[in-house]
């Protein structure tokens, strides 16, 4: 049987500014913290790949939140793997950890998010769905449950380069032309 090797919660230690280090700047309101802990009980497995980063000390430089999680779910100790240990860097280069960790540099492709995962799949990995549909960012997939109503007229936007515009528009028109429909043109 395989012994696996714990860290003691207690000597990893918040970044709350008093070890000559900003202060985490990232907060977690209370659902998303709820989210948060659960996503720790239901799926340990994904910790080791985005644990908690510590500098010599034991100072977290990442994942204060899911330190806090941890505490929050009572755990005493942790298994080593999910704690990543970065030695030798200066505070310079620990301010800059600290402050690449919490920035958000990408963005979601939204369309492919609701195309590729149910709601309740997006809602367990923390995602507000709601708030998601309520700022537009997510359309919300709801059931036909009276007769369709016929579309009385449909837009569809068809974005391409110029040379392909002087190949595809002439087969365009035509085929729009049959059916009885109208091309509009626009360019950037």
């Amino acid at each position: 049987m395989k012994t696996i090797s714990k860290i003691k919660l207690s000597d990893l230690h918040l970044n709350d500014g008093s070890h000559g280090l900003p202060k985490n700047p990232r907060f977690i309101r209370d659902e998303r913290f709820k989210k948060l802990c659960d996503s720790i009980r239901d799926f340990p497995e994904a910790m080791p790949a985005r644990g908690i980063v510590v500098d010599e000390r034991g100072v977290i430089l990442g994942g204060n939140m899911r330190w806090r999680a941890c505490h929050e779910l009572g755990m005493k100790e942790i298994p080593s793997a999910w704690v990543h240990r970065l030695t030798g860097l200066t505070v310079e280069q620990k301010r800059r950890f600290i402050i690449m960790d919490n920035s958000s540099f990408g963005e979601y492709d939204t369309d492919l998010l609701s195309s590729m995962f149910e709601d309740d799949e997006l809602s367990v990995a923390g995602y507000d769905v709601p708030d998601l549909i309520a700022r537009g960012e997510l359309e919300p997939i709801e059931e036909q449950t009276e007769d369709l109503k016929p579309i009385k007229r449909l837009h569809v936007l068809v974005s391409m380069t110029s040379d392909q515009a002087i190949n595809l528009l002439p087969q365009i028109e035509s085929l729009a032309e049959k059916e009885g429909a109208q091309v509009h043109h626009a360019g950037n």
